[in-house]
């Protein structure tokens, strides 16, 4: 009775995991064509801190002469 009731389950569960797998036939959809969104959010990011400290010490450490430290806290 346990052998038959586990596969009973397993085999419950293998129909549950077939159907979610099952895609619906499309036809005729109506639905205007979208141009897709674009994900801007991830290249409109502000540079972190610590990029921004790299490249102001990059502006410093580049220089044969004096450093300019106005320049590298505008930047």
């Amino acid at each position: 009775m346990l052998i038959r009731n586990k596969i009973l389950i397993c085999l419950i569960i293998m129909a549950v995991m077939l159907a979610g797998c099952a895609t619906k036939a499309v036809k005729g959809n109506n639905e205007q064509a979208r141009p897709a969104e674009k994900l801007s959010s991830i290249f409109s990011k502000e540079p972190s801190d610590r990029e921004l400290f790299d490249e102001a010490l990059s502006y410093l450490t580049n220089n044969p002469k004096e450093p300019n430290y106005h320049e590298a806290k505008v930047r």
